[in-house]
């Protein structure tokens, strides 16, 4: 796990275990659609697959360019073009396609449509698109998690009082002179909310 291409811990270690049990086998030929600095490419290039990275940043593919160096290892192709028109490349000429990056910045269906269609007409028969996005939902539960990590606990309540936290913890909002958050997995009273009876 010591080069510049190794996956790091968490949910990106899960998406390389994933790959690496559903790609072809190596020497099979993929694209990496949107791979900015070359995370999954030169893992991929690592364990003997020729790669071709796609970006639409310069910067992207110059630091991609350089991680992979570092690593030991050499892509295939460095291009910089959109996820959108990939015309440049003729039909069914790789055998899996990763489009980790695209989807999540493409927020109109129409367009992450074209960016499949794109990906689609690169793929030989029975060729495989493993693809990443973000729900529309990500951001209200990162919210609600986050709220709930902030709510606080003010005084002791009365056992008529308590509510599940997941009803309160859209209003559970932190203040410049509140105590160190806590977190209630059972319930909690809400800073200026009126007092039970």
């Amino acid at each position: 796990m010591g080069s510049a291409g190794s996956p790091p811990p968490g949910r990106v270690r899960n998406t390389f275990r994933a790959l690496i049990e559903f790609l072809p086998p190596a020497p099979a030929r993929l694209i990496d659609i949107g791979g900015g600095p070359g995370r999954y490419s030169i893992v991929l290039a690592e364990r003997g697959y020729p790669v071709t990275l796609v970006d639409l940043s310069n910067g992207n593919l110059a630091l991609a360019n350089q991680k992979a160096a570092e690593a030991g290892v050499e892509l295939e192709a460095f291009v910089h073009a959109n996820a959108l028109d990939l015309t440049a490349f003729p039909k069914a000429s790789f055998d899996a396609a990763l489009l980790m990056g695209p989807l999540y910045h493409l927020h109109q269906l129409e367009e992450r449509r074209t960016a499949l269609q794109q990906a689609s007409r690169l793929l030989k028969l029975g060729g495989l698109i493993f693809a990443a996005f973000i729900t529309r939902f990500a951001a209200f539960r990162d919210a609600a998690i986050n709220s709930l990590l902030t709510l606080q606990m003010t005084r002791p309540i009365p056992k008529n009082c308590w509510q599940p936290a997941s009803t309160i913890m859209a209003r559970a909002l932190p203040t410049p002179t509140s105590p160190a958050p806590t977190r209630s997995s059972r319930s909690a009273r809400v800073p200026g909310s009126p007092p039970c009876g």
